[in-house]
């Protein structure tokens, strides 16, 4: 969001639905309920949707006739089963069906139509991911063990680990230059010569000043910071949504790690948002990443000041928990890290950087994707970034891939096809530089008869641009690049 955005938000108390005047879609519809199951204790009330807009668009009508089921792998391509099956569900989802749109930030979101909900939930209950591709995708599954989080604890003199041998530090004054000649900012110290450059990425340096011991963060502490819960089981008489969208944005605090500083939570079915409010962090910032995140320090302050916030990362989480349960399924995009930062586990999970298939050479953000298959430009920098904008574009960008299984299938067998081409190549590649070490070693620097074609022409075209690895080039280089290989 840009300043004038929150500034307006600072305004007003910053409370679930209807922070702007709307016109909800109960107004152009008798129909009062989305129940996206057989009982009442799942219906929502669409009087409740709230977004900011000065009216709703409708869009004509598709054809009647349902998609056909059809055979859709490819000769050599193995589709993932319940991926297979949730497309073709999607083909037969009843396509004469008109979908209302509202507008918020100059851009048009979808509201799945009532007739669609029951139909359109089965597709989501297929698309959640299975355990082990969470797990692959780094989602936390289970709570930490007091050994896993020991292995967490930071010093604070060095911010070194458990495994880190000395503690040291710069007992001079730290500052920051510029170098021009890299473009890169640099962290200096006025005790010695270290320079370190100023990045997340970049390892920290030892300081100019051994210490006897390290002072590590207190264990009890950390374990509370760090403390997951899995989602609560459903309770009879007590309903929660069926599906919500959820994005956080995060600052950086201490020890380069993220900390919770808005969070963000729509129904997917209605669009309605549920909770969408600053986070007061739990920790000191010292880097509000305000490119990313839209919230800075000045921002912060001026929230608080209001009292228009919620209390940490804990009270966060608990307003979550009022509107799902363990049989909610979210979605968001790179959601790992947004669970994470509420401590939450939670299994039932659709992951539209997962989702979605990756084509190689194109960026997977949930901007690239925005502008690629919505054509929306979201996180730009003329209207800055907006947790909620976030939000509503992972959920479209799901909802494209409901209604566009055609589209959703090329990019699958073209996903399959670049990466069995990569892997491939990859192999041929490891095969060629084992043999070539092994000949290097055997102090011939002739390719064997008995390498492949393929083996060949990839030795062929790393001669002619330098071989990564150290001891192959050393051999190589001897190579008279006229001889045939």
């Amino acid at each position: 969001m840009t300043n004038s955005n929150y500034n307006e938000l600072s305004n007003q108390k910053l409370v679930p639905k209807r922070s702007e005047p709307c016109q909800s879609l109960a107004e152009k519809s008798d129909v009062t309920t989305y129940d996206t199951d057989s009982g009442d204790d799942s219906a929502v009330d669409i009087a409740d949707i709230w977004l900011p807009t000065e009216g709703t668009k409708q869009e004509e009508p598709l054809s009647s006739k349902k998609g056909p089921i059809v055979e859709i792998e490819k000769p050599g391509q193995t589709i993932n089963p319940k991926t297979k099956e949730a497309i073709n569900m999607m083909k037969s989802l009843p396509q004469g069906v008109t979908w209302d749109h509202v507008e918020y930030r100059g851009h048009t979101w979808s509201v799945v139509p009532k007739d669609l909900c029951k139909a359109v939930h089965r597709v989501l209950q297929k698309l959640c991911h299975e355990p082990l591709d969470l797990y692959d995708a780094k989602y936390t599954l289970h709570r930490h063990t007091p050994e896993a989080i020991a292995r967490m604890q930071k010093c604070y003199i060095c911010s070194g680990s458990r495994t880190t041998p000395t503690c040291s530090t710069h007992p001079g004054k730290q500052f920051q230059r510029l170098n021009r000649e890299t473009n890169n900012q640099e962290r200096h110290w006025t005790c010695c010569t270290t320079v370190e450059v100023v990045s997340r990425k970049s390892k920290r340096k030892p300081g100019c000043n051994p210490l006897d011991k390290h002072t590590f963060e207190d264990l009890e502490g950390l374990a509370a910071n760090f403390d997951f819960i899995e989602t609560p089981a459903p309770i009879t008489g007590t309903p929660k949504r069926k599906a919500v969208v959820l994005d956080c944005e995060m600052g950086g605090s201490r020890f380069g790690r993220s900390e919770l500083i808005w969070v963000t939570v729509v129904d997917f079915y209605t669009g309605e948002d549920l909770v969408h409010d600053f986070v007061k962090p739990s920790t000191v910032i010292v880097d509000w990443r305000t490119q990313y995140s839209g919230v800075s320090e000045k921002m912060a302050n001026g929230l608080e000041a209001k009292n228009h916030f919620i209390n940490g990362w804990q009270q966060a989480r608990e307003l979550l928990l009022q509107h799902i349960d363990s049989d909610t399924i979210i979605v968001g995009h790179a959601l790992n890290n947004d669970l994470d930062q509420l401590r939450l586990i939670h299994h039932r999970v659709i992951d539209t950087a997962l989702t979605i298939p990756r084509i190689m050479g194109k960026k997977h953000s949930i901007q690239c994707l925005s502008l690629e298959l919505l054509s929306k430009a979201v996180q730009n920098g003329t209207n800055g970034h907006d947790c909620l904008e976030d939000t509503l574009s992972a959920r479209e960008l799901l909802i494209w891939y409901l209604r566009h299984p055609d589209e959703v299938l090329d990019r699958t067998h073209q996903n399959l096809r670049e990466y069995a081409e990569a892997n491939a190549e990859a192999a041929i590649r490891k095969a060629t530089l084992a043999a070539l070490k092994q000949e290097s070693q055997a102090e011939s620097i002739l390719p064997s008869k008995q390498w492949t074609p393929e083996q060949r022409a990839l030795l062929q075209q790393l001669l002619a641009t330098g071989l990564t690895t150290r001891d192959v080039v050393a051999e190589c280089a001897r190579v008279d690049q006229s001889k045939s290989v």
